[in-house]
């Protein structure tokens, strides 16, 4: 709704007077009803009808459009006419010869018109600006008064309010009179008082107005103002035109305000959803003995576009963190700063990949330092494939699910406070070790707050993860029951198998990577008691092995360490030319620059065992040298 300015006001009140004074004039200069033709009344009432109906859409359309209630009860101000100037123009003495009526019937629906339009005005007026209510409750009761008044006025047990032998004026009639006065007035007043006074509200000043003088000639004496029906008339075919004018009008610039907005939103939708697609995961830990699955579910409205956002990566010693968060807010702002927390989240683990609830309180303190006036929740978790240890802490956000032979419990912990809150918040962790068949999850509020009642939405999430755990896309349908108002999003871990291999996983290019992955082996076998001596020479045997494989077989590197009856055997893939291990002697020549790798690994561990690999590739095992001390759960 476009408030209006001051010269549409002063052209409003100026056509109302000018309106006001052609009648008068009409009124007084014509000393008898000379429009009373059967062509011209009809195209009267045809035209008053049509106009009625079209003022009636519009302003439907107009409510559904801006959304706004307040539009809904000037609509069904409308709405309430158009049935009653329909059945005045069917009743109108001489118009349809089918269907004669008594003058009083028409009368009586003339009087049910005018006055209920104003009284409809009068409710408008007194309506408080509030969204999206009562659209078709509206409508219906606006239909169900105005064939009530329609049928009432066409029963005949209404008294008469003429007499056509000598033209005199009864009692009824000259109440219904006042009472459209009365009303009118006070729809008038009510109008003019609006805040903000609108573009349509102006222009309603003049059928208002025009619906008073149509009252007062009426009253007048009949034989001064002979013309006072014909200038009725004109009042009304006038200022139904108007009013459509003035609703057509708005509509133009409505239209074309809400096709900018239409735009605006697009392209803030188009941008937010860029960048929660470049930040959100391209892939996610390859792990064997564990599945991961993930939901993310933008909002459906593009001004309830949120911060949700998961991630889950690899530390350099093969553990796996995992985290999930919520950014208070929406549209671009919110996902600007879900890619800053989360990226946040990834830089902490550089300085302690140990405690979730240190990794939380660090970022924490980096989030409020680059975005001061915002508020995030987040869980972080930090799961060990060889132990099936896992530890997480929470800041504000929802606890994790667990899945345990078919019955979902929520972990227990302190939340704590959200991130962005307190500059020395602090976030404790809790540990847990899974079972083969276990499954932990993360996920959003926007889940479990689907009905605005959390409880009920957590007790639907625990039935639902409990049937349906393998397909979390329907657990997330199913869950939100089709209904969603926020982002969701989802990261679920499940663990396969208890005695996974632990795996590593870089491009034979890439050193750094590499070097992260022998960190990260020597760190695992020490986690599992590994004599010293021991761990030192599997490390040479790891990186003979890594460095024949980068030497030879460019492309992606896949190593894995299973355990067998107490004997590690680590297992080096590639996808390079098939090759056979041939002499596993040193070389003759003694300044020789390879030769020795495989010597070196059959005399510190076993001899390797090459396969080709189907579709092309090798994988080259050697079980290593272990001791009693080796603990291989």
């Amino acid at each position: 709704m476009r408030p209006s300015d001051d010269r549409e006001r002063i052209a409003a009140i100026g056509v109302s007077l000018a309106l006001v004074i052609v009648a008068l004039s009409w009124s007084l200069s014509h000393h008898g009803a000379t429009l009373t033709s059967p062509q011209f009344v009809t195209a009267y009432v045809t035209t008053l009808t049509l106009c009625s109906l079209f003022t009636a859409i519009l302003l439907i359309w107009r409510a559904r459009l801006i959304g706004d209630a307040s539009s809904v009860r000037i609509a069904a101000a409308f709405v309430y006419s158009a049935p009653l100037v329909f059945a005045y123009a069917l009743t109108f003495p001489g118009v349809i010869p089918a269907l004669v009526s008594e003058r009083e019937a028409s009368g009586w629906v003339w009087f049910g018109w005018r006055i209920g339009w104003a009284i409809a005005l009068i409710w408008y007026a007194q309506a408080r600006p509030r969204r999206h209510g009562g659209f078709r409750r509206n409508l219906v009761a606006a239909l169900l008064v105005s064939a009530g008044v329609a049928a009432l006025a066409l029963s005949g047990k209404l008294p008469d309010w003429y007499v056509p032998e000598s033209g005199a004026h009864l009692p009824p009639n000259l109440i219904a009179y006042w009472i459209m006065i009365a009303v009118t007035a006070a729809a008038l007043g009510g109008v003019l008082r609006m805040k903000p006074m609108t573009t349509l509200n102006a222009w309603l000043i003049v059928p208002l107005v025009a619906n008073i003088t149509v009252a007062v000639l009426g009253l007048a004496d009949r034989a001064r103002f002979g013309g006072s029906s014909d200038a009725s008339r004109l009042l009304a075919v006038v200022t139904s035109a108007i009013v459509v004018w003035a609703l057509v009008s708005e509509f133009a610039r409505v239209l074309s305000a809400h096709d900018r907005l239409e735009e605006l939103y697009a392209r803030e939708h188009r941008i937010a959803q860029t960048l929660q697609g470049a930040f959100v995961p391209p892939f996610l830990p390859n792990v064997r003995g564990l599945k991961f699955q993930t939901v993310y579910r933008p909002a459906l409205r593009e001004n309830e576009l949120g911060g949700d956002w998961y991630d889950a990566f690899v530390l350099r010693d093969g553990r796996i963190a995992l985290c999930i968060g919520d950014v208070a807010g929406h549209g671009i702002d919110a996902a600007i700063a879900m890619v800053r927390l989360r990226e946040t989240l990834r830089a902490v683990t550089g300085f302690d990949d140990t405690d979730p609830g240190a990794i939380l309180r660090l970022a924490n303190r980096a989030f409020m330092d680059t975005l001061p006036d915002t508020i995030a929740t987040a869980a972080f978790a930090i799961y060990d494939p060889p132990t099936r240890r896992l530890v997480h802490a929470c800041a504000g956000h929802p606890p994790p699910a667990l899945v345990k032979n078919g019955l979902t419990t929520f972990l227990n912990g302190s939340a704590g406070l959200p991130l962005g809150v307190r500059l020395d918040s602090t976030f404790a962790s809790t540990s847990l070790v899974l079972e083969a068949g276990d499954m932990i999850v993360f996920y959003t509020d926007g889940l479990i707050e689907v009905d605005r009642d959390v409880v009920a939405g957590e007790r639907r999430f625990a039935d639902t993860l409990a049937r349906y755990a393998n397909d979390v896309e329907r657990v997330v349908s199913e869950t939100l029951g089709g209904e969603q108002h926020d982002d969701v999003a989802l990261l679920a871990l499940s663990l396969l198998d208890a005695r996974a291999p632990a795996a590593w996983h870089f491009e034979s290019d890439d050193a750094g990577s590499a070097t992260d992955a022998r960190f990260a082996f020597v760190s695992y076998l020490q986690r599992r008691n590994l004599d010293p001596d021991l761990v030192a020479t599997a490390e040479l045997v790891f990186g003979e092995l890594v460095a024949n494989v980068v030497r030879h077989a460019p492309g992606p590197i896949e190593i894995d360490l299973a355990w067998g009856d107490d004997t590690p055997v680590l297992a080096v893939r590639d996808r390079g030319p098939h090759f056979d291990v041939g002499s596993l002697a040193l070389p003759e020549d003694d300044f020789a620059e390879s030769g020795r790798g495989l010597f070196i690994i059959t005399n510190a561990a076993s001899p390797p065992v090459v396969t080709a690999r189907p579709g092309g590739g090798n994988e080259v095992a050697v079980a290593l040298a272990t001791s009693a001390t080796v603990s291989a759960g």
